[in-house]
């Protein structure tokens, strides 16, 4: 058994359930929390269930589509001390757009009543892009002579009815308090709880067991402790490749980004300074996908998503001794920069020392410092492929987020003292 699953007192005796469990995210805040993985969880991706079985073996696993799955055969007429449930968001993700979406995918939430109507589930907790609360009913595509568009595969298309917005998700928050369950939900930033990502997510707690509910008090931020970084991430010690002298160069839009970037973080001076085995490199990361350009490495990351496109670029430096003629300022056309001889034209100054660009290199990111970024602990087993292990990490829950809720929640309280 791993070192972050050691022995420790279970607090529940109820069983623990995570529906859409993913590589394991939740699963991981519940063991930290109460002592205890989850009895049973399910997924219909049998590799996210291969990655859940590596850390949480004792788990009953289940690789079904949960809307196959029998809850009544499952709970087997036990109490449920806490459901975790955390439905596939990508059809409800801003970054879905006004695209055609997926209505059984969107409707996945509906199974979480399903549940609590067939059994003793005391406690339910749901995680979610914060655009979850906008569920609304889905109007058909029209195609040419106002036929029902479909897809390549044949299917119908659906896109969201903005005019009724919100409407599902207030159907399914009633019917959840028609069931017996006082409701709450709120938006968390999971940096706010020490994980060194900036991810905002839509949480929602139920409860039916006379309980109330609490949410725990963020840890990190302004006044608290300070946010953990991105750069706690990196291991600036493997090895990055030239954006010089491919055989296939980058594309202009990357280059366009790195550029930018440069001129953002490095020129001005903001970029994270390594004084390495290699020298001194300023660091800071790429976005190669949408208009962003990146982001700093002295802060959280930003959101960490399943095809991750960050690219960790990292500018060589060397001490400059020359007189002049330097692009010095953003204000200088760096999209002019398109050589690695022009490159070499840049200076930056660290503490009053002048250097000049010697190289420019990049690499993406490894599967291991994105699951640190999202929380996972360095002992966390990774299985599959990398595009396999990055959809996992991008699609869970982050664990210290989702101990903090479980522990409000379901650890033993102190006991009261009579005054």
């Amino acid at each position: 058994m791993s070192s972050r699953l050691a022995p420790t007192l279970a607090f529940v005796a109820g069983l623990l359930l995570d529906h859409f469990c993913g590589g394991g995210g939740a699963s991981e805040g519940m063991a930290k929390a109460l002592g205890k993985s989850p009895d049973v969880a399910c997924n219909h991706d049998r590799h996210a269930i291969a990655m859940h079985q590596a850390n949480h073996p004792a788990t009953r696993h289940l690789c079904a589509d949960i809307r196959s799955v029998d809850p009544v055969e499952v709970m087997g007429g036990r109490f449920v001390d806490l459901l975790w449930a955390s439905p596939d968001c990508k059809h409800f993700s801003r970054a879905k757009g006004g695209t055609p979406v997926d209505q059984g995918i969107r409707d996945l939430a509906w199974n979480v009543i399903r549940w609590a109507a067939a059994g003793d589930i005391r406690c339910i907790m749901m995680e979610n892009v914060p655009e979850f609360v906008t569920w609304c009913p889905v109007v058909p595509v029209l195609g040419r002579h106002g036929k029902h568009a479909v897809n390549r595969k044949g299917q119908p298309l659906w896109v969201p009815d903005k005019t009724r917005t919100g409407e599902t998700f207030r159907e399914f928050i009633g019917q959840l308090r028609a069931l017996g369950y006082v409701v709450e939900w709120r938006t968390i930033n999971a940096a706010d709880f020490g994980v060194p990502t900036a991810r905002h997510r839509w949480y929602l707690i139920a409860r039916r067991d006379g309980q109330p509910i609490t949410w725990p008090k963020i840890t990190h931020g302004r006044g608290l402790l300070p946010y953990h970084t991105a750069a706690e991430c990196i291991d600036f010690s493997l090895p990055t490749r030239s954006i010089f002298g491919r055989k296939k160069p980058l594309a202009d839009a990357s280059m366009a980004r790195i550029r930018e970037g440069i001129a953002r973080y490095v020129v001005t001076g903001r970029a994270h300074i390594v004084h390495g085995t290699r020298g001194i490199y300023a660091a800071f990361i790429a976005k190669h996908n949408g208009g962003a350009v990146g982001q700093l490495v002295d802060g959280p990351l930003h959101t960490i998503t399943a095809k991750d496109t960050k690219r960790l670029i990292v500018c060589f430096l060397v001490k400059y001794y020359g007189n002049g003629g330097q692009w010095q300022s953003v204000d200088e056309p760096l999209h002019t920069i398109t050589s690695h001889d022009r490159f070499g034209l840049i200076t930056v100054t660290i503490d009053g020392e002048t250097y000049r660009i010697a190289d420019v290199g990049q690499r993406m990111l490894t599967p291991r410092e994105l699951a640190t970024a999202q929380g996972f602990d360095v002992d966390y087993i990774l299985t599959g492929t990398r595009s396999q292990q990055i959809a996992r990490i991008g699609n869970s829950v982050c664990p210290p987020v989702a101990a903090a809720l479980v522990a409000s929640n379901l650890a033993p309280r102190p006991a009261r003292v009579a005054a």
